[in-house]
């Protein structure tokens, strides 16, 4: 999946605004903002990767003999057909 900038952008505004992500520039270089995930957004991680993974095991099904390769890797390494991420967040990193 290929997600274009200005929507990718609408996605973090959305989820700053709920309160599951902050945005803050980089120090260093004021075209990069670090993403950095609250407690609310990790709260959701966990969740969520179980989602990604049973959606795409459902994929993986429907698509049998279909799919020549996957698209990428998935949050933990693996192979996934439907999670290509589009942009790093950092978890708890430093800021």
């Amino acid at each position: 999946m290929v997600i274009d900038s200005a929507t990718i952008t609408g996605v973090i505004d959305r989820l700053e605004e709920a309160g599951l992500l902050e945005r803050q520039a980089d120090d260093g270089d004021r075209r990069v903002h670090r993403l950095f995930l609250t407690a609310p957004g990790q709260d959701l991680k966990e969740p969520l990767d179980a989602a990604m993974d049973q959606l795409n095991a459902e994929a993986r099904v429907e698509l049998k003999g279909k799919a020549r390769e996957p698209c990428g890797r998935g949050p933990q390494g693996h192979r996934s057909i439907l999670w290509m991420p589009a942009v790093s967040i950092n978890e708890g990193g430093s800021r």
